[in-house]
């Protein structure tokens, strides 16, 4: 009866099997019944939870994996900046790691064709609050979860609990490759029932949020929406493709019903012409006309051919217009109509796939390895002077969001030539990698084992020459106007 309401209008199918079962409404459903909440007022906090806290279970069920696949984007980028190297071991070794985990069996043969780019990860975590996938996440825990995400004051806590984890195992799944590294993975996620490391686990999470710059705090805040409308976009564009698809199927059959039309016409036309024509030239033969149609088809400019050069008149036969055809480029103009040729390929097919539109910036995405930091909040600690300092802590102090904020950690290299920072100064935290030293393989050396100790541990920040290389390396002039934007 809880469930009545909020699975009325979601699409039935007879032949659906376990995999296009629902995976996220029923757990969240019996985890609120089972803090003892009545049924009656379940149902109205159900829908308020889902509106909140929970937005992909207002999708469709296609739509929920593809807003979930988003979802996993945003923590990979996050484990990219927290857990590097964790990272880079799992992407070696099992690349689909931080995919939404599929419900249901897959059949062998499309197990086997995804192989190790399976995700390892269980969707409810960020779907649905980890309600749901009981053998990763005890029942009795779900209390204490609940209890943090739903009064924390944003949204993205579901993210820091499932990095926390990764963070735990981290040592111990570096040291595991191919299955025995799955294996390890998913051993990770799941929890004794008797373990104590959940008095812990919110702290670690509250830990890595405070170590996370706030630009990527905001895009996690709108991770959730964003998926949403996107979906919502990918619905709307497939609705739209269907229409295109039902309303040219539609033309087509009308076209073909009105092509029959007209060739039973021109049909009658003809057989009462080759009619008239025998009564008048050859009266022994007109038992014979539909024996002539059938035999030459759509021949019949040979039949009034060879009746033309027989009889010397044409009994003028309806005949079919044939397509005419471009004509042909000749000379120089071919490279042009080869352009003209492919840039209208491009705009019609533009129109004719919508769906690629949208899948485009969405492939360029996952190509992506690291979160994006606003510039803001690297340059006011590279660029530092004692009254900026003082400032900054002034109002740091003022604030009580920031009080508790982690500064960033990162390692400032100054690439700029040995002539060029000499005489613009040097930054006196930064190491110095100039193009000569990269020319050195003794300092190159040197310089790489010690990028090697901080493998992991921290950021690195590469400054090169800037604007104020422009001028040497395009010869171009200074003008007023770029040194005032140099500035």
């Amino acid at each position: 009866d809880v469930l009545q309401y909020h699975l009325r209008g979601q699409p039935k199918s007879g032949d659906q099997d376990d995999s296009a079962a629902d995976v996220f409404l029923p757990p969240v459903a019996a985890t609120l019944l089972g803090f003892g909440i009545p049924a009656r007022v379940t149902s109205g906090l159900l829908q308020q939870i889902m509106g909140q806290h929970m937005p992909l279970l207002a999708l469709q069920d296609v739509e929920r994996w593809e807003a979930a696949h988003g979802l996993h984007q945003h923590l990979y980028w996050l484990a990219c900046y927290h857990l590097p190297l964790l990272v880079f071991h799992l992407d070696r070794y099992w690349p689909g790691w931080c995919g939404p985990q599929m419900p249901g069996k897959e059949p062998p043969n499309k197990a086997s064709r995804r192989g190790k780019h399976r995700g390892l990860i269980p969707p409810s975590w960020l779907v649905s609050l980890f309600a749901g996938d009981t053998t990763f996440l005890p029942v009795t825990w779900m209390g204490p979860v609940w209890d943090w995400i739903l009064t924390a004051k944003d949204r993205f806590a579901p993210f820091f609990l499932t990095l926390a984890v990764l963070e735990r195992a981290a040592d111990d799944l570096i040291l595991l490759t191919d299955e025995e590294l799955q294996k390890g993975f998913q051993e990770a996620l799941e929890f004794d029932q008797t373990s104590t490391w959940i008095e812990h686990w919110n702290q670690a999470a509250e830990a890595l949020q405070t170590a996370t710059p706030t630009s990527v705090l905001d895009q996690l805040e709108k991770a959730e929406d964003e998926a949403v409308q996107q979906a919502l976009r990918r619905r709307q564009e497939r609705t739209e493709a269907a229409l295109n698809e039902r309303l040219e199927a539609e033309k087509q059959a009308h076209m073909e019903q009105q092509e029959r039309k007209a060739d039973e016409a021109r049909r009658r036309l003809n057989r009462a012409r080759l009619v008239a024509f025998y009564r008048t030239h050859a009266p022994d033969k007109e038992g014979n006309i539909d024996q002539i149609m059938e035999n030459y088809g759509d021949r019949l400019e040979v039949l009034d051919a060879k009746l033309s050069k027989k009889y010397g008149v044409s009994f003028n036969p309806a005949l079919k217009e044939k397509p005419k055809e471009p004509p042909k480029p000749r000379g120089p103009n071919k490279f042009l109509a080869s352009m003209n040729s492919k840039r209208n390929f491009i705009k019609e097919g533009d129109e004719n796939s919508p769906t690629e539109q949208i899948e485009a910036p969405a492939a360029s995405k996952t190509e992506q390895v690291s979160v994006l930091v606003k510039a803001d909040e690297v340059l006011p600690i590279i660029c530092w002077s004692k009254e900026a300092a003082a400032m900054r802590g002034a109002n740091r102090r003022s604030r009580k969001n920031d009080s508790s904020r982690v500064p960033l950690k990162f390692f400032l290299v100054d690439g700029r030539p040995e002539e060029v920072a000499e005489e613009q100064g040097r930054f006196p935290t930064a190491i110095n990698l100039s193009p000569e030293t990269m020319l050195d393989p003794e300092k190159l050396q040197k310089a790489e084992e010690r990028f090697e100790s901080l493998r992991g541990a921290i950021h690195v920040v590469v400054m090169g020459e800037g604007f104020s290389a422009i001028p040497k390396l395009y010869d171009q002039k200074l003008s007023s106007q770029m040194e005032e934007a140099m500035r």
